[in-house]
């Protein structure tokens, strides 16, 4: 098993940050000077409600519910420039893919949770590299969760990300490692001791191939079982506004492959409307692990052959109607549930800009900077 003391590799991050700052700011160049950025910015805000029916294999009704759920994500900036910060993100839910509380009425009991599930610090240093130490945020490269971390998930540990600027190389070079699991235990604070050891490593290359056309691909390994994954996210001229194709095999303990194929786009008649269209492949075995599963997929798509339909429209003021439906089209029971139908609509609310509206703007020295 891999071990890492906590923190160490930010803090030499922090010690080449140092030695490296007259470098870093002739890369900036004066012309790139900005009005001091220091204090708390979100970068994300909202809140929800929405209607949830599920039906399990047997006709039997596993949900028929009124959900909530609130979402916030910040940066705490600890210099002018944004190169040193703290980010967090606040959410509701109690385990690893959803981020919904039951709010009472329906099949379920009431729910309140609410907990820190991101907390790490960052470190640029210059314009190329970036590391990170903590609660880090799970990287799909250019794919989605059908394939990947639920994008609700969790972990903690460690990640050096690279970006070459040169011509022929990958727009970036990440590698991550990290912990994987307690997947039962949202609250951050819980899992950090386990950064000292640490499950899983992940090295991604992405890069920019054309004009809306952008390639992932990477090598995953997860106790002790190897992944490989490639993804390509396409934005066609006219007749779509997104095609998404990814892949994912597991070549050691059980091979198993996965994959999904994506379509999405704007109807703007009578207001813009988009609608996305998927079809996932998830083997059952693709992340089984000796003592349970080692990583969970988004839950829409989660295990086994499905279609899922969603069509989102804006409304005024802030908020977005979503609509979505996805159906079962195999006999494969997906760990821990296997849901034939999946219903739901959602209301949702984007205060981001009210939020940043109200931070108290940093203090001005006497030269005005």
């Amino acid at each position: 098993m891999l071990r890492i003391k906590p923190f160490g590799i930010l803090v030499v991050g922090l010690l080449l940050s140092l030695a490296t700052s007259s470098t870093a700011q002739q890369e900036t160049g004066s012309a790139n000077a900005r009005p001091a950025s220091r204090g708390l910015r979100w970068l994300e805000a909202q809140g929800a409600a929405r209607y949830i029916f599920v039906e399990n294999r047997g006709s039997r009704v596993r949900m028929d519910d009124l959900q909530y759920k609130l979402h916030l994500k910040g940066q705490l900036r600890l210099d002018r420039r944004a190169r040193t910060y703290l980010q967090f993100r606040v959410e509701t839910g109690s385990s690893f893919q959803p981020s919904w509380n039951f709010s009472g009425w329906g099949r379920n009991d009431s729910q309140q949770s609410l907990s820190v599930k991101d907390l790490f610090l960052s470190q640029k240093l210059g314009s190329r590299w970036e590391l990170q130490a903590g609660g880090i945020e799970f990287d799909q490269g250019s794919g989605s969760e059908a394939t990947w971390a639920d994008v609700d998930g969790f972990q903690v540990g460690y990640r050096v990300g690279f970006a070459p600027q040169r011509p022929g190389w990958p727009d970036r070079v990440q590698v991550t490692v990290s912990r994987i699991g307690e997947f039962q235990h949202p609250s951050v604070f819980a899992r950090l001791p386990g950064m000292r050891h640490p499950n899983s490593v992940q090295v991604l290359l992405e890069k920019k191939l054309v004009e809306g056309l952008q390639v992932s691909g990477e090598y995953d390994r997860i106790e002790q079982a190897d992944f490989a994954r490639f993804a390509i996210r396409w934005k066609p001229a006219r007749w779509l506004d997104r095609v998404v194709v990814e892949a994912i095999a597991r070549t050691s303990q059980n091979p198993s492959l996965g994959y999904s194929v994506q379509f999405a786009r704007t109807v703007k008649r009578a207001g813009p409307c988009t609608l996305t269209l998927t079809y996932s492949h998830m083997e059952r075995g693709v992340f089984d692990g000796r003592r349970g599963r080692l990583l969970l997929n988004g839950d829409q798509p989660n295990l086994g052959q499905r279609l899922l339909l969603q069509a989102a429209r804006p409304l005024a003021g802030g908020f977005t109607l979503t609509g979505f439906v996805s159906r079962q089209l195999d006999n494969t029971i997906s760990v821990p549930r296997h849901d034939r139908w999946r219903a739901q609509l959602v209301v949702s609310y984007r205060f981001t800009p009210w939020l940043n509206a109200r931070v108290p703007k940093p203090k001005s020295n006497r030269n005005g900077r």
